[in-house]
């Protein structure tokens, strides 16, 4: 990391920090590349902003529109490349807007997260953020990072309540920050393997279609002439199963599920 310690803020987990962005942001247009998680909508309308679901970029944007992206995607688990990212991004900027990239999961990857540089936030209107306890299996304790452009990073703080992070999460956040390279690879390891293990398993499931994931979480497509995702979870639940439906995510279907491992 490249950063001013002036430019990373923390706060009470990474969607605590989407929630604050916008109420200080306040877009008038709020775009989402489909599919997306279903938080996004959902803090755009608290905002008060216009949603735009788009499967794919169309430029020129609504002046001032904050754009929201997932990197890795939630819900399909793919990577995106930053070079991909790069026109949104570019689209914000000619709109005078934001371009806000959630990196919750992208420890989960086999390389981590992309490198976010001084530079790239100095030249682009980009906003990103990271759960730094989520590969850790503590996302409870509420922990969030955001990495702001300079001209914007001193203006939010002020508007955020002060003592962000619980002492807990602080200590938490603070060892898994001081881990080595060879014990966060080690973990990816570890991680990659019940992914593969648990993908391999589900592709073995006759009519199912399992999409590819850079991540341990898994988009399905279930057979249209069966029981739809609502109905296969509280099947499932009764077996204490847990899967998340495409319920309220814009560009999935209702037999679209999301299943992660351990």
């Amino acid at each position: 990391m490249e950063l001013p310690k002036e430019q990373i803020l923390f706060g009470p987990g990474s969607s605590s920090l989407l929630y604050q962005l916008l109420s200080f942001l306040r877009p008038k247009s709020v775009v989402l590349p489909t599919p997306c998680f279903s938080e996004y909508p959902h803090v755009a309308h608290l905002a008060g902003a216009r949603v735009f679901e788009q499967p794919a970029i169309q430029d020129p944007l609504p002046a001032r529109s904050c754009i929201i992206v997932s990197n890795p995607c939630n819900p399909t688990g793919r990577a995106i490349p930053f070079e991909d990212i790069l026109p949104w991004i570019q689209a914000a900027k000619r709109a005078e807007g934001w371009m806000i990239v959630d990196e919750a999961y992208a420890d989960f990857r086999e390389n981590g997260p992309e490198k976010i540089t001084s530079c790239m936030l100095d030249d682009y209107p980009l906003i990103v953020l990271r759960s730094p306890l989520k590969f850790f299996t503590l996302p409870g304790l509420r922990s969030g990072m955001a990495f702001l452009p300079p001209n914007l990073a001193g203006r939010f703080e002020a508007t955020i309540p002060p003592w962000p992070l619980s002492a807990p999460a602080l200590a938490a956040t603070a060892e898994a920050l001081r881990l080595t390279p060879m014990e966060i690879r080690d973990r990816r390891r570890t991680l990659r393997n019940w992914a593969d293990t648990f993908q391999k398993a589900l592709r073995s499931v006759p009519q199912i279609a399992v999409g590819p994931s850079d991540v341990h979480y898994f988009l399905i497509r279930l057979p249209s002439d069966g029981p739809d995702g609502e109905a296969l979870a509280q099947r499932l639940a009764q077996a204490g199963l847990w899967i998340r439906t495409s319920a309220g995510m814009p560009g999935l279907t209702p037999h679209d599920i999301r299943v992660s491992t351990r």
